[in-house]
Formats: C-alpha cells, structure tokens, sequence
C-alpha cells in the first residue's frame, strides 16, 4: 500500500493484492464514485493509479523498493465505478542494474480481455537516499535547508 493509503489505512483504489506464487501478483479493486470521471466509468487517472499500484507490488513482493520510471496504458474499454474488478500484474523481465519491466491489467471477474492494462518501467533504488535527494532538491528550490 502507498505512503498516502497507509496514513488512512485503506486503499483509495478498494485493491486487495496477493503474491502467487509464479512471482505475480493478483487481487481485486473497487472503485467508488468518487473516482468516476463521467457516466459511471473511472476516471482514466484513477485507473492509471491502480495499475502503478499493481506493478509496483510485484517488485515490492521479492523484498526490493522501487519506484516508477515509465508506463504505458491502453485503455480498451470503459473502467465501470461501483463494481468489483480483477486486478494481474507480472514481471515480465529483470535486469542486472534493478530495472524491471512490469505489466498489469483490470478486467471484470472472470473475463479474460482487459478492460485496460499497462506495461511499466520500474527502477530498484535505496529509499534513503532517494527521498534525501528529492528533499535537498526540493529544500534548494524553495530557498530553505532541510
């Protein structure tokens, strides 16, 4: 779960994720109206955000922190609000310097077309050192010192 549905204790996107035992992740997602963009269908960013979730779980699921690099979406066919959706993310490769290529997919229970899916670009990195950088980065920007 993200830093910002930790704070609340809930997902804002309703996911429920489980590793199997393939290294893939899979689980569900509710969205509720407040992520509807227009006549009872998600809003195309909340979507994108379930599926960064989702590739970012597989990842997290072998012990590694990373953060997004890349993603591509297809949006195939409207995202309905209010219903219980299927949630697959899988590594689809691994390379030496900590860089994965992950992809991920919603679809209505028991369909096996997506609804939308993406394939990202995900980057190991250390925590601390990371978030320091964008701290000091951010620290300079504004005129402060962190």
């Amino acid at each position: 779960m993200c830093a910002g549905c930790q704070a609340t204790g809930r997902c804002r996107f309703g996911m429920r994720l489980q590793p199997v035992g393939d290294g893939s992740i899979a689980g569900t997602a509710y969205f509720t109206a407040e992520h509807e963009g227009a006549g009872g269908v998600v809003h195309g960013g909340s979507s994108m955000g379930a599926l960064d979730e989702a590739c970012g779980a597989v990842v997290i699921a072998t012990g590694a922190i990373s953060v997004t690099a890349e993603m591509t979406v297809k949006f195939r066919r409207p995202v309905p609000v209010e219903h219980e959706l299927a949630v697959r993310a899988w590594g689809e490769s691994r390379d030496a310097r900590g860089h994965w290529i992950i992809n991920a997919e919603l679809s209505l229970p028991g369909e096996a077309r997506a609804l939308c899916s993406a394939r990202a670009r995900f980057v190991e990195m250390d925590p601390a050192r990371h978030y320091s950088r964008f701290r000091d980065s951010m620290a300079r920007r504004s005129g402060s010192v962190s």
